[in-house]
């Protein structure tokens, strides 16, 4: 199974959170089901329950690829450990909160919003601490990498092994594979031309030969979207299916498994 997360952070988080997943056959991903992250089971529309319930869920999909859509590391300026899963498991401790971790990296960054090596690759859109990201980044991060890691739940790819019988989890970014494909016109909107937008990506998707929506209603729901986070969620799926399909972008071979900043699959 492959998963495409679109994640937020914010106080209705469970709403505003998608979750698309399919089946992996033949290199190709049938994409079945597009839900909010609120339908997860023992899910809330609020954050704190959705977390935990994220959380839970994650730990129980055993052997498959979940491709999440928050930053997974900070820049190497920021990060006072050496490896990063110290940074992962110590950043609870260090961060009490959302807003006192946006302000530490303002302290340590004044006038400037760093971006990591990964971002400035794969042309992110903002840094992991910018006022749009930094929810997201501290949550993701906070409440549910963290705890996963520590107990030995998940592989994060590349910072870690891939290990069978255990969920992999990679970072996606959905504005920097959309960029990669070529596709620069605003697709978040309830106008006749951003449906249109969903509509020709969606198409181009599914002409890759790597993604599949299968089932009627998952392909109206994502259309429906106007928000584009449905369709965020699709993109995120396709993301990670094109790393898990070809071994040399899973696992790059430039990439030094100790790197503490993590790495964007686009």
């Amino acid at each position: 199974m492959v998963h495409g997360i679109d994640f937020s952070g914010g106080r209705n988080a469970g709403n505003n959170s998608w979750v698309a997943s399919g089946a992996l056959e033949a290199g190709s991903l049938k994409i079945d089901n597009c839900r909010t992250g609120s339908s997860l089971p023992n899910s809330s529309p609020h954050r704190d329950p959705f977390m935990e319930a994220l959380r839970d869920w994650i730990a129980e999909q055993e052997s498959c690829a979940i491709g999440l859509d928050f930053p997974f590391g900070l820049p190497v300026s920021l990060v006072d450990e050496d490896n990063w899963y110290d940074f992962i498991v110590n950043f609870p401790k260090r961060h009490q909160d959302a807003d006192s971790f946006r302000m530490a990296c303002q302290r340590a960054s004044p006038g400037a919003e760093l971006k990591r090596k990964t971002d400035e690759v794969n042309d992110t859109p903002f840094s992991p601490y910018n006022l749009r990201m930094y929810k997201q980044t501290y949550h993701g991060i906070a409440d549910v990498l963290a705890p996963l890691v520590a107990d030995d739940k998940v592989c994060v790819l590349p910072m870690m092994e891939p290990e069978e019988g255990k969920p992999w989890i990679l970072e996606v970014c959905p504005g920097s594979t959309m960029r990669a494909q070529g596709h620069k016109v605003s697709y978040k909107g309830t106008t006749q031309e951003h449906r249109a937008a969903r509509t020709r990506i969606l198409k181009n998707l599914q002409g890759s030969g790597t993604l599949t929506i299968r089932a009627q209603g998952v392909l109206s729901n994502v259309l429906r979207d106007g928000g584009g986070d449905a369709l965020d969620a699709v993109i995120s799926a396709y993301a990670t299916t094109g790393a898990v399909i070809n071994p040399d972008k899973l696992i790059p071979t430039n990439f030094d498994g100790k790197q503490v900043e993590g790495h964007v699959y686009a």
